[in-house]
């Protein structure tokens, strides 16, 4: 007969030498077993604490979620660092009775990677003392202390250390865990155990230590540890999966445990006294100062009124002052006027400290109140871009404003950030990588020991974005989306076993990384919301991004955009000595030489549109007014590019443009009659239809998640209050076609936004292609096949590259009379720092005599032998008239005196007259035939 249980001992794949389940499969696992509770205790992280809970709690499963962790805890203090002590510590099982439980929890696992990684992140009983509130605790596996206690014949230790963590922990939260997966070491303590219970009073509790879900998947879990090890299953010596650890029912416990019924019984007893309820309700946004007793949004709204009277004139156009109005109602009412000010700080302290900013991406450049803040530089009006496409009533998420910034300068913004709501408000955000089903039948035939040629070829056959079918398993979407890889599996027992662990595997948790963008802020210690993590030098959190959106935490991208440095460096060289400096934000978008320029399909190092593809498209469609440039960035993708043909016959009038009813044509005319926005989407639901424009966006979301029920709801609605002015026939044609577009759909306002940094980008080629070309090669001096290639394309302009030359070449890419100089730092092996030490040095000296006088002059730490010898080999010293090989030759013997007389200035040494010691001569390098050509690094 079976009595109560729950599982308070369970690995995910966030366990990398243990669990291989995702937690929603775990959770569906304990639901299928009729168990009402389970735990989720991955090894010293919390990463799939949140995801788990919301899993558990969701209506359809109903299992109460105990969140918490297995800690490592070393025997000493978790600060020290004798190479013993990498190796040295013991398991504890930590549970959150409460939301104060949580929070210790929290800041336990975060102390145990920011103070106690040693190998692991470990914690000692100095920190589990002070933040043992709100906690209960299971004594551990075999690797805990007290299992080790009596293994080892030591039962009066086992006792104190089980007295110690009773009195830590408190009378009742403290559990003498058992478990039997088989190994004789557990059964070995199954009685000393029950007679510790006995002599202390600290009950028994019963658990599985589950590492997967069936008993036959012990083999994916020993494939998933060859993965995580890089061993082979055939190695004998290799870690393998210990005991039989699936998610065992109440039933499987009790014949496991014959005799301890009570252990497994006291489980919901544990269940009992964990009351974790997240609060996953309302947002956590920090707050600025704000000055004059004004609200946040009070103040948002005097910002923004400032910055749109400078735009559009005093007093505001109508249509300007209540597009503000409605958007500032709906900012206020959701709780956001914090969020966008936290926006504003961070554009104005980059644009205050000569940081380029880009002009927006992404759908927040549909807000006139960003546009006023000064966080977009795009006018939403003019180009008909929609604020219910960023923020709307319907959709409760946190903004999502993603900002460009000159990759040069990026760390400057994210310091400023740090700086603004201190360290432990603030916190880089962490990713996992996971397998795939391409990248698993690589890793799984690894393993395996299956050759690589036949790993490849079946590899091969997944597409590189590949994504399963709605409802059906990624090895089930795969056999019906790939016929060939089905007929494999079919035909071959060792494919069979294969490729049914890479579906297994699929989702798994290779090993986690850093958000390459994101930065969380908070308005307390991060810590306090969940646990952080440290990651190659970088404090993290431990959840990944949807996850802290559940928290109601706030995310700002800070991009690094290239293309903004290369604006930059490009402009400030054209306004070097003009007296009128170029605003690159204010120019003119009708100028006809660039539409031209681009027109001939002129576009490589062009932002967006240098590809082939792009160019040809370009020149097919000969733009001429910037609309023809947004569209451009939208329609070329996977999916719009079916229409390109007919998008470009209809602007050249070579195809009638139609509409099925004529209140279609004010919103899709600058298109030609095809659908290529979203935002056109939710004007056509508005109009025909009388949707509200977030209702249209409710609409468009629904059809590109390809949500059956809720495009099912939308298109009755659609059709019955259509239908009313135009017909039902004809509002269901239009819905139809609505539905076709909606799956291929560009957010107009994240492309208008990069059609005008394509915009600048061309027009600075087409007006100053000498500055714009040496900005370009200098922003892509890493990448020799640009440089050819950017080189090739100055040539065809008229413009020579000339070669790298230490007398006359800058550390970048220079403008040299008409041409462009290459630049010394271009030169593979030479790099910024000795560049910039060779061009200072020439500009405080004068132009270098000869090899000794070089050597003798710069820094050597600086410029180090690598770097001249690579100088020599490229051409760069042929400027003093001798072979490249006497140039190397000599170049030792050059360093060695330059070195000796920089020592000598470094000292002061006196020569005989009361001057410096005098130079040692100078070995002749005299003129001999050139042993290669003058070229190209």
């Amino acid at each position: 007969m079976s009595v109560p249980f729950a599982h308070l001992h369970v690995h995910s794949h966030y366990s990398p030498l243990d669990g291989i389940v995702l937690v929603d499969k775990l959770v569906g696992g304990a639901k299928d077993l009729g168990q009402t509770a389970m735990a989720l205790t991955d090894h010293g992280v919390m990463y799939g604490a949140v995801d788990f809970y919301c899993a558990a709690t969701a209506k359809s499963i109903g299992i109460k979620p105990l969140v918490g962790f297995e800690a490592y805890v070393a025997p000493g203090g978790r600060r020290e660092r004798s190479s013993a002590d990498q190796h040295a510590y013991n398991h504890l099982v930590l549970l959150a009775r409460n939301l104060e439980g949580y929070r210790n929890l929290s800041r336990l696992c975060t102390d145990g990677f920011l103070t106690g990684f040693y190998r692991y992140p470990r914690l000692d009983k100095e920190i589990l003392g002070e933040l043992s509130g709100g906690i209960a605790c299971l004594s551990g596996c075999l690797k805990g202390d007290i299992p080790q206690f009596l293994l080892a014949n030591r039962p009066e230790e086992a006792e104190r250390a089980a007295l110690g963590y009773r009195d830590m922990f408190g009378k009742d939260n403290f559990f003498l865990e058992i478990m039997d997966n088989g190994l004789d070491e557990q059964k070995a303590i199954l009685g000393p155990m029950r007679e510790l219970s006995r002599r202390t009073g600290i009950p028994l509790v019963a658990t599985g230590d589950v590492h997967y879900l069936r008993p036959e998947d012990k083999d994916v879990q020993d494939i998933m540890i060859c993965i995580n090890t890089g061993r082979f299953l055939a190695d004998d010596r290799r870690m393998h999966a210990g005991g039989n650890c699936h998610l065992k029912s109440a039933d499987e416990m009790l014949a496991a445990l014959p005799g301890f019924e009570d252990a497994i019984e006291n489980t919901m007893r544990v269940v009992d006294i964990c009351n974790l309820e997240l609060p996953l309700k309302g947002f956590h946004l920090p707050k600025l100062a704000i000055p004059d007793s004004l609200t946040a949004g009070e103040y948002m709204a005097r910002i923004s009124l400032e910055g749109l009277r400078r735009r559009y004139g005093d007093p505001l156009p109508r249509e300007v002052v209540e597009r503000f109005e409605k958007e500032k109602a709906v900012i206020v009412k959701m709780g956001f006027p914090d969020y966008f000010l936290i926006v504003w700080d961070v554009v104005k302290f980059a644009r205050e400290n000569g940081i380029p900013v880009g002009p927006g991406r992404g759908s927040a450049a549909g807000s006139i109140i960003a546009y006023g803040l000064g966080i977009t530089n795009i006018d939403p009006l003019k180009y008909g871009l929609f604020f219910e496409r960023f923020l709307n009533e319907g959709r409760n998420e946190m903004p999502d404003i993603d900002i460009d910034f000159d990759k040069e300068r990026r760390q400057e913004v994210v310091e400023h950030i740090i700086a603004t709501h201190g360290a432990d408000h603030c916190a880089k955000i962490v990713t996992f990588n996971c397998l795939s089903l391409k990248s698993g039948i690589r890793d799984v035939a690894r393993v395996m020991g299956i050759p690589l040629p036949r790993a490849d070829k079946l590899a091969k056959m997944v597409p590189d974005m590949f994504k399963p079918e709605k409802g059906l398993s990624p090895l089930a979407a795969a056999f019906k989306a790939i016929p060939e890889l089905k007929s494999e599996y079919d035909s071959d027992p060792e494919a069979r076993k294969w490729l049914d662990a890479v579906g297994q595997l699929d989702g798994v948790m290779r090993n986690p990384g850093v958000h390459a963008a994101g930065v969380l802020v908070a308005d307390r210690k991060i810590s306090d919301y969940g646990p952080l993590a440290a990651r190659d030098g970088e404090i993290t959190t431990q959840y990944e991004m949807k996850a802290l959106e559940t928290l109601g935490l706030c995310k700002i991208d800070i991009l690094g955009l290239e293309t903004l440095s290369l604006i930059k460096s490009a402009v400030g060289v054209i306004n070097e000595g003009r007296e009128v400096p170029i605003d690159i934000d204010t120019l003119p978008l009708d100028d006809k030489p660039t539409f031209d320029m681009l027109s001939r399909g002129d576009a490589k190092g062009v932002f967006q549109f240098e590809s082939e593809g792009f160019r040809q498209l370009l020149a097919r469609l000969k733009p001429d007014v910037f609309e023809d440039l947004i569209a451009a960035v939208a329609i070329h993708r996977p999916g719009p590019m079916q229409f390109i043909d007919s998008f470009v016959n209809r602007k050249h009038k070579r195809e009638p443009i139609s509409y099925l009813h004529p209140r279609m044509e004010p919103h899709l005319k600058e298109t030609y009659g095809l659908m290529l926005y979203q935002e056109q989407v939710q004007a056509l639901a508005q109009d025909l239809a009388r949707f509200t424009l977030s209702e249209g966006d409710l609409m468009r979301r629904a059809m590109g998640k390809k949500d059956a029920k809720l495009m099912a709801r939308h298109r009755k609605r659609f059709i019955e209050q259509a239908g009313v002015d135009i017909g039902e026939g004809t509002a269901e044609r239009i819905y139809d076609q609505i539905q076709v577009f909606a799956g291929y759909g560009f957010n107009k306002s994240h492309s208008a936004c990069y059609a005008l940094i394509a915009y600048q980008t061309a027009w600075l080629k087409c007006h100053f292609p000498r500055e714009y070309m040496a900005a370009l090669l200098t922003v892509n001096r890493g990448n020799s096949d640009k440089i050819v290639m950017y080189s090739a394309d100055a040539e065809a302009m008229g413009i020579s590259v000339l070669p790298v030359d230490v007398t006359r070449s800058g550390a970048y890419f220079s403008v040299e009379g008409g041409d462009i100089r290459f630049g010394l730092s271009a030169v593979k092996g030479v790099g910024d720092g000795a560049a910039m030490e060779m061009e200072n040095e020439r500009k405080r000296g004068g132009p270098y005599r000869d090899l000794f006088d070089l050597a003798s002059r710069v820094d050597l730490r600086t410029v180090n032998k690598g770097a001249l010898e690579a100088l020599v080999k490229a051409g760069a010293m042929d400027c003093f008239g001798s072979s490249r090989a006497r140039l190397a030759a000599g170049l030792e013997q050059a360093m060695a005196v330059g070195g000796a007389e920089q020592r000598d200035r470094a000292s002061g040494q006196l020569g005989l007259f009361g001057g410096f010691a005098a130079e040692a001569p100078t070995p002749a390098l005299t003129a001999q035939p050139q042993m290669a050509e003058r070229g190209p690094a």
